[in-house]
């Protein structure tokens, strides 16, 4: 954990916060699935077969 997350989580304790989760964003997850990515991952893994 960097120090810089444990500054901003103090911060947010100081100000009543009283979870460690981070408040949600707008936007698609960076983990999202696409049918493009599964289109690409599933031909690379059919060619190293």
């Amino acid at each position: 954990m960097s120090k810089t997350r444990i500054y901003e989580w103090y911060k947010r304790f100081q100000d009543g916060r009283e979870n460690v989760e981070d408040d949600e964003r707008p936007g698609r997850p960076r983990t999202s699935t696409t049918d493009e990515n599964v289109k690409k991952v599933k031909e690379m893994v059919m060619r190293k077969k």
